[in-house]
């Protein structure tokens, strides 16, 4: 998914009473397309950061990641 996106792309990172933002790491994540439906979250990014697959910013808000 990252691949395809092929730049930066939002994370979401909505809290669970709010509804996700719209292409958003997050809603990739919450997709019924995506095999894990609802576990994705925000750790798995952070761990795919960790493993060097991917890149993430680090701000307050409006954190982004995109693929090595």
């Amino acid at each position: 998914m990252l691949k395809k996106q092929g730049d930066w792309m939002e994370l979401g990172c909505a809290n669970q009473q709010k509804s996700f933002k719209v292409a958003t790491v997050e809603a990739w994540g919450c997709s019924e397309k995506h095999p894990v439906v609802g576990w994705f979250g925000m750790y798995p990014p952070l761990l795919m950061e960790k493993l060097r697959f991917s890149e993430a910013t680090h701000e307050a808000k409006g954190n982004k990641m995109r693929v090595k």
